[in-house]
């Protein structure tokens, strides 16, 4: 949590916070660990808000990963464990590691992305916020 929200660009969370306001379900995905994420999506909102990451545990009382790393098509496998077939209606990404799961949405948004992102998105015809 120390980590994560003094990063967040406030564009992408008050586009986030007005989708959650219409009802819809936040799954906020990243390679972060797990319970930072959950800490960043409980700031976006309290209900309807979930953290997906990369699974830790405690061996001889230290942080460490704990299950697969959760990046590019491991995203989609962790989000596809939570949402099963329901229709993934808007992602957001940063990197080129969120580019399978933008490829899932129905409305993809590359937020502040890195190149290899802008790129694609570029390409698909995707929003871009920066």
């Amino acid at each position: 949590e120390d980590e994560l929200w003094p990063k967040r660009r406030h564009e992408p969370v008050e586009l986030l916070r007005r989708l959650h306001q219409e009802k819809a379900e936040i799954y906020i995905i990243s390679a972060a660990y797990q319970p930072a994420v959950e800490l960043f999506a409980r700031k976006i909102a309290s209900d309807r808000t979930y953290g997906i990451g990369t699974p830790v545990g405690i061996k001889d009382g230290k942080l460490q990963w704990s299950g697969p790393f959760n990046s590019r098509d491991r995203k989609v496998d962790s989000l596809l464990e939570v949402i099963g077939q329901r229709e993934l209606t808007v992602a957001m990404g940063d990197t080129f590691a969120d580019i399978p799961v933008l490829e899932l949405a129905r409305k993809a948004i590359a937020v502040y992305p890195d190149q290899k992102l802008k790129t694609k998105a570029t390409e698909c015809g995707w929003r871009i916020i920066e």
